[in-house]
């Protein structure tokens, strides 16, 4: 089952994200282990 998620969330999570992890490497390293479909990272 696919869930949707709202365009607010995807831009607070984005903020989020790149705030916590300052390094692109560090961001990458944890999307990579963390996402289960590799497209979503493109």
């Amino acid at each position: 089952m696919t869930k949707v998620i709202a365009s607010a969330a995807c831009v607070a999570l984005k903020e989020a994200l790149s705030t916590v992890y300052w390094y692109k490497s560090d961001l990458r390293s944890f999307l990579t282990t963390t996402i289960s479909n590799p497209a979503l990272l493109v």
